[in-house]
């Protein structure tokens, strides 16, 4: 073998020795490609999640919001009805046909508010208007003190004890415990009317 086979074979093989590095090389160039596809595609879904949380989130505090708003709103005018049904029945109270109603069912709403009075010490403070009502309900026996007050609208107030116990009977007193009940009325549920 001569210095020109010996040339060539070590040509030959650093051809062979080139192309497996070369080969190699585009080995590892295609996994660091496919590596790094990979990679970019799971931070473009894992910013895409995080995105869709966020909005997601964001809508739903916006919906919220929206939904406290309007539920502000329906009760603003639910109050607002309230008022204005309260005052159109308030104003009714000094109406003359008010008074003869009231005079009309002390008979019978007087000894109602008794029964849950005690029996010592009473003082029964009526509307002007409706003490002699009062004084024939009770009869002329009873050891109740009755006093016209000028200050109630209309109806009467029990008290005892020296004003411990108070049974608020005029009608301003019962249209403010029916307003709970009228507020459920608006907004649609079922409540039932106080005494």
């Amino acid at each position: 073998m001569g210095l020109e086979d010996l040339l060539a074979a070590l040509a030959r093989n650093a051809r062979l020795d080139a192309r497996a590095v070369l080969k190699r090389a585009h080995d590892e160039r295609r996994q660091i490609l496919e590596a790094t596809r990979e990679r970019v595609a799971a931070l473009q879904h894992h910013r895409l999640v995080e995105r869709k949380e966020a909005l997601s989130a964001e809508t739903q505090e916006k919906v919220a919001e929206a939904r406290r708003e309007a539920r502000a709103a329906v009760l603003a005018a639910q109050e607002r009805l309230i008022e204005r049904v309260l005052a159109v029945v308030d104003s009714r109270l000094t109406d003359p046909g008010t008074l003869e109603r009231l005079r009309s069912t002390m008979p019978v709403r007087l000894p109602q508010l008794l029964q849950y009075a005690p029996d010592s010490s009473l003082v029964i403070r009526c509307s002007p208007g409706l003490e002699s009502v009062v004084r024939d309900v009770l009869g002329h026996a009873s050891s109740v003190e009755v006093r016209e007050d000028p200050e109630l609208s209309s109806g009467v107030r029990v008290e005892s004890g020296g004003g411990r116990l108070v049974i608020d009977d005029t009608l301003a007193a019962r249209l403010r415990r029916r307003r709970l009940v009228l507020r459920m009325a608006i907004a649609g549920g079922d409540a039932e009317e106080p005494g």
